[in-house]
């Protein structure tokens, strides 16, 4: 794992939109945009622009959804609710980084790092 330490995704998409299927949703769910659900407080950080990474812990399942596709766009949703707030931000670049939080158990672990402008 450590050789991917260097991993950096150069991204690109097709912009192409859906409408949301929740009939009082004014915005539109981008098809091409990576999709993923914050709780409050990280999503507000990430709205205020004071939170400029994600994070997802280095797994199987991580590595494929970020490399699957070409990303250049993130929609963050604040919880599950049908209704619930959604912001979208640009994605400068996604690398592998290692890091201490206290929701990994304040172990160092590799996790990738999606970059917001």
């Amino acid at each position: 794992m450590a050789a991917l330490k260097l991993f950096i995704l150069n991204m690109y998409s097709v912009d192409t939109q859906r409408p949301s299927l929740h009939k009082n949703r004014v915005s539109l769910l981008r098809v091409d945009d990576l999709f993923l659900i914050l709780k409050a407080e990280y999503f507000n950080k990430i709205k205020a622009g004071t939170k400029t990474s994600e994070f997802r812990l280095m797994t199987a399942y991580w590595l494929t959804r970020l490399t699957s596709k070409n990303w250049t766009h993130v929609t963050f949703q604040m919880g599950y609710a049908s209704d619930a707030p959604r912001v979208r931000k640009k994605i400068t670049g996604i690398e592998i980084v290692t890091i201490e939080h206290e929701f990994f158990g304040n172990q160092p672990v590799d996790v990738f790092e999606i970059k917001l402008s």
